[in-house]
C-alpha cells in the first residue's frame, strides 16, 4: 500500500497497491529477501512497473525487506521520478 510522500494524486496514499507477486518490485524483495533496485523502471524485464508508480512518473525505486522478530514484517520503498542512481548506500548517506 502506498504511504504517505510527496506528489501523489489523491486517494492514493493509503489506497494504492503495487502488488505483493514476485513480479512487483515490492513483492518480489518481500518474498526474497533481497533489495530490489531499478534506476530505469521502464526498461525492465526482471519486473514489472507497477500503474500507480507509471501514472505518477516514477522511473527509479528502491525496495528493502523490514525484518520483524523472525519473519518480514514489511518493506521499505523509495521512488523517485527524477534521473540518478538509487542503490543500497542511499539509505546509508
Amino acid at each position: 500500500m502506498c504511504g504517505p510522500g510527496v506528489g501523489w494524486k489523491p486517494g492514493v496514499v493509503g489506497q494504492a497497491r503495487t502488488g505483493a507477486d514476485r513480479e512487483s518490485p515490492t513483492g518480489s524483495a518481500f518474498q526474497t529477501g533481497e533489495p530490489v533496485i531499478s534506476n530505469h523502471l521502464e526498461g525492465e524485464s526482471r519486473i514489472r512497473t507497477p500503474d500507480v508508480l507509471r501514472e505518477h512518473g516514477i522511473g527509479r525505486a528502491i525496495n528493502l525487506l523490514i525484518q520483524g522478530e523472525g519473519q518480514p514484517c514489511g518493506v521499505l520503498r523509495v521512488d523517485s521520478p527524477t534521473d540518478g542512481r538509487l542503490s543500497t548506500q542511499t539509505f546509508v548517506a
